[in-house]
């Protein structure tokens, strides 16, 4: 069993704060979701579930390469929503705006340089990239009436703008109190 990893975007501290104020209001609403850890929440480009040692290289040199690429750039948080729907939701997120134009050419062209790089071992997305902070999943079906509500209470959502500057590799182990992240490498953007 190869490595667990994703390539992700962090958010600032400010930012966690919108994503926790979030989290409680739908709390309040009695929603049975499993909430992602606001410090653990991220914007993630490209997520590897079995990642070889010997792609390793290949994954670091793709990431490194696509970094010198970009310049910095600037996102901030619009709206919410959940995936796939909201007669059959899964994920709630939070959506980004900002220079987005840039955020999905960084990610196409990461995506590409790893499939490359590593001999098509580690496949392209098939579906297309849509950027968002994952904030909770969902644990069983609910009343959409209700999350409908609760989703329009936030349709405004928006946040001060961030820089984006670098992209951070990370781990992802799984354990039985949720995942534990360990960055193996953070590569700045036009360098």
């Amino acid at each position: 069993m190869g490595m667990r990893s994703f390539i992700a975007i962090a958010v600032p501290q400010p930012l966690l704060d919108i994503v926790r104020l979030v989290q409680q209001d739908f709390r309040k609403s009695g929603f049975s979701f499993r909430w992602v850890k606001p410090e653990q929440t991220h914007l993630t480009l490209k997520f590897m579930a079995d990642l070889s040692e010997a792609d390793q290289p290949a994954v670091l040199e793709a990431l490194t390469e696509t970094c010198t690429l970009f310049h910095p750039f600037s996102l901030s948080f619009q709206g919410i929503g959940v995936f796939p729907n909201v007669r059959n939701p899964r994920v709630l997120w939070i959506g980004m705006g900002g220079d987005t134009t840039s955020l999905i050419q960084l990610q196409q062209r990461l995506e590409r340089s790893i499939f490359e790089k590593t001999d098509h071992r580690i496949a392209a997305e098939d579906r297309p990239f849509k950027p968002h902070l994952t904030v909770a999943r969902f644990k069983e079906r609910i009343v959409s009436d209700h999350l409908v509500t609760a989703l329009r209470r936030h349709t405004g959502l928006t946040s001060e703008p961030f820089t984006v500057s670098e992209l951070h590799w990370i781990e992802s182990r799984l354990t039985p109190s949720g995942p534990i992240y360990r960055t193996l490498k953070a590569a700045r953007l036009g360098i």
